[in-house]
């Protein structure tokens, strides 16, 4: 059983596995389930194949030199450079990703100052994408470096970047084919169902890209619902037993057939 921190920070179970969570003892496979608010109790839902987004996130601390809003000639504005630097990044997905590949890019949060005439000495953006395209992820994670470079230096600034990257979860084609069945033993054959990959992150794919996994959503409400991460979700506690039934069987289940061999 993996009890995992920082899931939402999106890299807590890489942590755990370069502390060394699939090697002692070593693991063979791994499968997670999630609740779904919007999911009916009862239900499982699973994507074959590639099951969530890949994420990366740009925590950017930008250094100006502060002065007096009378005497901008004498600083160094660090947000002003933010907004700049905000601007390019927007352009990016629409002028240089697939319009038909998903991705999405917010800059979260814009931090600088705390008077109107006091121009500050430094600033943080925060940024991330999510995408489903391997070749979109490969192009951002390189553009972006680029775009942060030559924008601040332009206007005279220095800067540091923390980057934190979630890979996709990966639902592993043979693995998921032995597993759905004792899920459905469960629940039902007919409450056990693909579906299209979440568009949003899960930091479970940085199990997936050592191990075969499954990974999968687990009705926990219904879809009138409110959903995951709006402050009025309301789960039903009652799926937690079947969550936990799901684990248990799909666990014993395969570990015995592949005893058999």
């Amino acid at each position: 059983l993996m009890f995992q921190p920082g899931e939402e920070m999106g890299y807590g179970s890489r942590t755990m596995v370069d502390d060394g969570l699939l090697e002692n003892p070593k693991v063979d496979a791994a499968m997670a389930l999630h609740v779904g608010s919007q999911v009916e109790v009862g239900k499982l839902n699973y994507s074959p194949g590639v099951a969530s987004g890949a994420m990366a996130t740009f925590i950017v601390s930008i250094q100006g030199k502060g002065g007096h809003s009378s005497e901008p000639q004498k600083t160094i504005d660090p947000v002003n450079i933010a907004t700049q630097v905000c601007s390019a990044l927007n352009m990016l997905i629409p002028r240089e990703v697939d319009p038909e590949a998903f991705a999405t890019m917010t800059v979260g949060a814009l931090n600088g100052g705390r008077a109107s005439n006091i121009i500050p000495d430094t600033a943080e953006i925060m940024v991330s994408f999510r995408t489903l395209s391997p070749e979109a992820y490969d192009h951002l994670i390189e553009r972006i470096p680029e775009i942060l470079e030559h924008y601040i230096k332009a206007w005279r600034g220095t800067y540091e970047v923390r980057v934190l990257k979630t890979p996709s979860t990966v639902c592993d084609p043979n693995f998921s084919a032995e597993i759905v069945p004792f899920a459905a033993e469960i629940l039902g054959a007919e409450n056990v169902k693909p579906v299209p990959p979440m568009k949003g992150a899960e930091d479970f794919g940085h199990v997936t890209r050592h191990v075969p996994g499954f990974y999968a959503f687990m009705g926990a409400g219904s879809p009138e619902g409110y959903p995951l991460h709006n402050p009025n979700m309301v789960l039903d506690e009652n799926a937690f037993a079947l969550g936990t039934a799901i684990l248990a069987n799909c666990a014993v289940k395969w570990l015995k057939k592949k005893a058999q061999g």
